[in-house]
């Protein structure tokens, strides 16, 4: 919800998924039906054992929406960029949904994934919260553990490691964080290494 595709205003055209376009693998499970990830049969999808490098605009390893028991592990990420984080997001840092009570962040239904045993160094994000690993709002009893974050950097905060939003019962657990930068120039920077924030209401 909240990514439909609205019809464009001029000449150009309407562009789905525009801060995702890049991302060195992209993750678009289905909400329904036989084949989505939160199905008993389906769970524990993974992405392991790869190298990923020099991807653009949406950063190494993007996970949209729907995608519960992921799991991302034993890769290497590094050297890509992205316009939100560079090296592995878990939904998104700004999408909202418009409802009866207002404007609300939407939660991206991406539950129980485990992020564990990754490389994710020199990678950078222009915004939202985390240069190398970013989870956002809609990651209920999420785990980031054991992985190297080193020489990470963002436009934003927490050049490391960033939980932005409202996710339950989340975890970030024996990592080594070291050597990560946040580049914002606003007045209320934080968060080089790690960044753990809810977002404004």
């Amino acid at each position: 919800p909240g990514q439909e595709i609205a019809a464009a205003a001029g000449p150009e055209p309407a562009i789905p998924l525009e801060s995702e376009e890049g991302a060195g693998i992209l993750v678009l499970p289905k909400a329904t039906g036989s084949t989505r990830f939160a199905l008993n049969a389906n769970r524990g999808s993974r992405i392991d054992g790869f190298t990923i490098t020099g991807a653009d605009t949406g950063g190494g390893i993007t996970v949209n929406a729907y995608a519960d028991y992921l799991r991302i592990g034993n890769n290497r990420i590094m050297s890509n960029s992205g316009f939100f984080c560079g090296g592995i997001r878990v939904g998104h840092p700004e999408l909202t949904n418009e409802q009866g009570n207002g404007l609300t962040y939407q939660d991206a239904f991406n539950d129980n994934i485990v992020i564990h045993h990754n490389h994710v160094m020199n990678n950078g994000g222009l915004n939202g919260a985390g240069g190398g690993i970013s989870v956002c709002t809609g990651s209920d009893n999420y785990e980031v553990t054991q992985n190297y974050v080193s020489g990470n950097f963002s436009g934003g905060n927490g050049g490391g490691i960033g939980h932005l939003g409202y996710s339950n019962n989340g975890e970030i657990s024996y990592n080594k964080i070291i050597f990560n930068d946040s580049f914002s120039q606003g007045t209320t920077v934080h968060g080089g290494g790690l960044y753990i924030a809810g977002q404004a209401a």
